[in-house]
């Protein structure tokens, strides 16, 4: 999860759209899968 939004700091504005949904539905999965809340 870190490293995902490690990733995503870092790229910053230069990402799509459709890879920061990317990135954000691998964060929910990581979520769903180790038992973690949403922090939105």
């Amino acid at each position: 999860m870190s490293m995902l939004t490690f990733y995503e700091n870092r790229a910053g504005k230069n990402l799509s759209s459709d890879e920061k949904d990317t990135l954000e539905k691998a964060k929910d999965k990581l979520r769903e899968l180790f038992g973690k809340e949403d922090k939105d």
